[in-house]
């Protein structure tokens, strides 16, 4: 089964790219049939090599049908699509690397794309984008508390790498003209952190250090938020203020991490 759906990628592709037997439109839908049949049967025989398969196949789907212009549109429609389905798989089972090597294919593409074809007429449609990125994986680092189990470490540095590479995101394409509101942003993105951490309280995880990794992602977000906006002293001012309620809430709740975390913004 495995081996079939390469074989099928690489007929469509034949017949769009050497035969030209059909036009691109036709390719692309054939093939993202392809790709959701193939995660149907990832899903029915339990096997993640053939969700491995769909996700790298369906990674190289717009690549193998590239022809040189610009549809970003469709490019970031199908790529949302792809990780919906990569979602629904890790939700309903327990497998590890499908979001990981999903996120890392996400970002290769839209970094491809923007390297070619980025302009600032496009720039709504990167951030939106980015932001549904964003908020399908915050879903897929919330699956294993929807399972009732515990996350690993994959999950972990997923739940804090994917608000920094969206903050970094909007960092590249707004700051120019719009760096005024960089530190709103940073202070939005610790709001909603802080929320996930209740809502992971809410669910009872069994794996408390996730909830301490969103925790952390917060206040390191506060943290960037006062050099984006101040300047000079007041940089050092705001810092020592913040060091200084992290290390009373690190005393009145008797958390070790809040009083490590306050020695860093000390430092």
């Amino acid at each position: 089964t495995g081996g079939g759906i390469p074989i099928l990628y690489l007929s469509i592709y034949g017949a769009f790219g050497y035969y030209h037997l059909i036009d691109q439109r036709g390719a692309f839908i054939f093939l993202a049939i392809i790709v959701a049949e193939a995660f149907l049967m990832a899903a029915a025989y339990g096997a993640p090599s053939i969700a491995v398969m769909a996700l790298v196949g369906g990674f190289l789907v717009p690549i193998l049908l590239s022809t040189g212009r610009d549809q970003y549109g469709t490019l970031f429609t199908y790529i949302v699509l792809l990780d919906l389905g990569m979602l629904g798989v890790v939700i309903g089972r327990s497998w590890r690397w499908i979001g990981s090597l999903a996120y890392v294919g996400t970002q290769l593409l839209f970094w491809s794309w923007y390297s070619e074809h980025y302009h600032l007429e496009k720039r709504p449609a990167a951030l939106l984008f980015q932001a549904a990125i964003f908020l399908l994986f915050i879903l897929a680092d919330l699956a294993p508390h929807l399972r009732r189990r515990a996350a690993g470490w994959e999950e972990w540095v997923r739940l804090a790498v994917n608000p920094f590479v969206f903050y970094a995101t909007c960092y590249a394409l707004l700051n120019d003209d719009q760096h005024d509101w960089m530190a709103a942003l940073a202070l939005l993105l610790a709001v909603v952190y802080s929320g996930l951490a209740r809502t992971e309280l809410a669910l009872r995880p069994s794996d408390r250090r996730v909830l301490l990794v969103t925790l952390g992602t917060a206040l390191t977000f506060v943290t960037v938020a006062i050099p984006v906006q101040l300047e000079s002293n007041w940089i050092t001012i705001a810092w020592a203020a913040e060091a200084v309620a992290l290390l009373w809430a690190g005393l009145e709740t008797k958390a070790q991490p809040l009083r490590v975390f306050s020695s860093i913004v000390f430092a």
